[in-house]
């Protein structure tokens, strides 16, 4: 049936599912937030927004060096407060993986020396945590 006003919102197959939509977006609204951001957590904020690009490339090349896992070297920046999203570390990772491969082949690169590398950073980086 239509309104006098010409909506046909109420009609269609799928009235139930906007009007679930609907109440589904007020709820969200008007759900309590939590408390407000402390001036510590504002700092570090700040703090994360002065890196550079280059510079989180470099890191991302640097931790890709000394672990083989993704998950280590995105909670290595994590730890770092660096600004990145899992995305971009892996594009980045993946990009400096192909360059080591290459490398590796060509033999400009030694895959034993590389793998000392890793093992010695990963003592060290157990003797931080």
């Amino acid at each position: 049936m239509l309104d006098q006003n010409n909506d046909y919102s109420s009609a269609g197959p799928g009235f139930k599912r906007r009007r679930q939509r609907e109440q589904l977006i007020l709820k969200k609204k008007t759900r309590y937030l939590g408390k407000p951001n402390s001036a510590e957590k504002e700092m570090r904020k700040g703090e994360i927004s002065d890196i550079s690009p280059k510079g989180l490339r470099a890191r991302v090349q640097r931790l890709t060096l000394r672990h083989e896992a993704f998950h280590d070297v995105y909670d290595e920046l994590k730890r770092a407060n660096f600004p990145s999203s899992a995305v971009l570390c892996s594009a980045l990772r993946n990009e400096t993986l192909q360059i080591v491969k290459l490398m590796i082949e060509e033999g400009l690169l030694d895959r034993e020396r590389l793998d000392r590398y890793r093992k010695q950073h990963s003592k060290d980086l157990h003797k931080i945590r």
